[in-house]
């Protein structure tokens, strides 16, 4: 009784109710601190303190020193080995044979639903959807698409994207303005997306508003993409606030989702009325996305896909503009750079290039770059040194286990291998830090397309490959034969990366167009 008195006076006040809470929770935390660093299944797993006893280290790394996780990563493997843990639940594994055993066709390692759920609040769309036999029905419906045959069909409109982006360069040049590149190239892939959407011109769906915009909250929402991996509540709880705090918290977030929100609208109130929503009512990607009925699989039946919610529908839409429009433009902004950086490659290129017919409108054509050996390995390279997505692609091991390096992972372990892991091995690519086009050329080249990773692989891979590699293409051998260009402002400080769930700058990549050769 006199415990119970003594106890039931503590309660009596404040400091004694702060008390009654603080202690459980600090016991808690302390014998789940301990857990970690002895019990936990992964408690031999090397790797800094920090990160075996939270997931904060990764945070900080994260967030607080922003998107510097992958280049801590080979310092890391150096001083603990070729299994880290990154986090409590999560490794690194520094081993390319690894990463081919991970991400191939039919792999059991499926992707971390604690990681896609979450990354850059864009739910489970095609690109983050854990489940593998939803994914395969996702990608069933819109993989006609992205086929390189239908991506052949797409060239011409392409061309006419490349041409007005090429006059509007010529402009900065004629005004003596230093043109941001990474807006230019973003530019570029925002319409390409938009036409393979939703049929119809960028200006044209967004009523007048312009794209700038769109390409705005795009960029905003691009150095965001972190924060929702820690904080996963936190995307839904945005939308239900003010915009200004939502764009606050979470820039370009709010905005970006009710702009896609009204091109949605637009397209079912064409659905509705029995037109598909493209210009002259050709049927779109995006009607695919509406009525997974109008498409069949590979073996015939309709895909037995649920009508989307709305939410469903941004979140794809979202994640289509984010890859297809941030991810090209940084990369072709970063090819700029490194080939402005190596002005024999520069030449190389430009030589293989005069020697190819331009089209009426003084372009030189998809089909025709198709057959330039030395573009192919630039932009090789290009995908290579710049790894447009550098960090962690998280995987759940399988039933069974797995032991890599001496170290046993149980089945449920989160374990990623970066792409840059492979692109930056110095035993397949000697020399990794250098801009070297010619390693994908003759003898040399030998087996390194398998290492060639920036799209992933295996039927996880990026389903846009095809789309991506025309616009590197046609943007690369058309800028570099029209325009001398020199670099503003812009060098390797201004110019470094930093992992933001996609490759982000520090600052945009700026020329002056010194010259229209054309």
């Amino acid at each position: 009784m006199a415990v119970l008195s003594i106890f039931s006076e503590v309660l009596t006040r404040p400091s004694g109710l702060l008390w009654a809470f603080a202690v459980p929770g600090l016991l808690y935390a302390a014998v789940t601190l301990i857990y970690r660093l002895y019990w936990h299944p992964l408690s031999r797993v090397p790797g800094p303190m920090a990160a075996r006893l939270s997931g904060w280290y990764e945070f900080y790394q994260d967030l607080i020193l922003k998107g510097h996780l992958p280049k801590a990563v080979p310092r890391l493997h150096a001083q603990y080995g070729p299994v880290i843990r990154i986090n409590p639940n999560r490794v690194h594994v520094d081993d390319v044979d690894f990463y081919h055993e991970v991400y191939r066709s039919n792999t059991k390692y499926h992707k971390d639903p604690a990681v896609y759920g979450n990354i850059g609040g864009v739910g489970r769309s095609l690109a983050t959807e854990p489940d593998p036999a939803i994914h395969k029905m996702k990608r069933s419906l819109v993989r006609g698409f992205f086929s390189a045959q239908y991506i052949s069909t797409m060239a011409p409109l392409v061309h006419k994207v490349v041409r007005n982006s090429l006059d509007e360069a010529a402009e900065y040049h004629r005004n003596g303005r230093p043109l941001d590149l990474q807006r230019m190239f973003a530019s570029i892939s925002a319409e390409v997306i938009t036409q393979v959407l939703f049929g119809s011109s960028l200006d044209r769906l967004d009523r007048g508003k312009g794209k700038e915009v769109v390409l705005d909250t795009l960029d905003a929402f691009s150095h965001s993409f972190q924060l929702p991996k820690h904080f996963p509540r936190l995307a839904g709880l945005i939308m239900g606030l003010p915009a200004s705090v939502a764009d606050f918290l979470l820039p370009g977030y709010h905005g970006f989702r009710k702009q896609c929100e009204s091109w949605i609208e637009q397209a079912q109130e064409k659905q509705s009325t029995g037109k598909y929503s493209g210009e002259h009512g050709r049927l779109t990607l995006f009607d695919l996305l509406l009525d997974p009925e109008l498409v069949k699989d590979e073996e015939g039946h309709k895909i037995s896909l649920p009508r989307p919610t709305k939410r469903e529908l941004v979140d794809e839409v979202l994640a289509y503009y984010i890859a297809g429009t941030h991810s090209t433009g940084v990369t072709l902004s970063l090819a700029t750079f490194y080939l402005l950086k190596n002005p024999a490659v520069v030449q190389k290129l430009r030589d293989e290039l005069a020697a190819l017919p331009c089209n009426k409108d003084n372009i030189l054509e998809y089909q025709t770059l198709l057959s330039a050996p030395y573009l192919s390995a630039v932009v090789k390279e290009v995908l290579r040194i710049v790894t447009p997505i550098p960090g962690t692609l998280a995987r759940v091991v399988p039933t069974g286990g797995v032991v890599v390096h001496g170290h046993y992972l149980p089945a449920g372990t989160s374990v990623t291998v970066h792409q840059r892991t492979v692109h930056y091995d110095s035993r397949i690519f000697p020399e990794p830090h250098i801009f070297r086009p010619e390693r994908w050329i003759g003898p040399e080249a030998s087996g390194l397309d398998k290492h060639q990773v920036a799209f992933s692989k295996g039927t996880r891979n990026c389903v846009g490959l095809n789309l991506a590699s025309l616009e590197l293409m046609l943007c690369l051998a058309n800028f570099f034969t029209w325009f001398d260009m020199t670099l503003y402002k812009t060098n390797e400080s201004t110019a470094d990366w930093r992992d933001n769930a996609l490759l982000v700058t520090k600052e945009p990549v700026r020329v002056t167009v010194d010259t229209i050769r054309k």
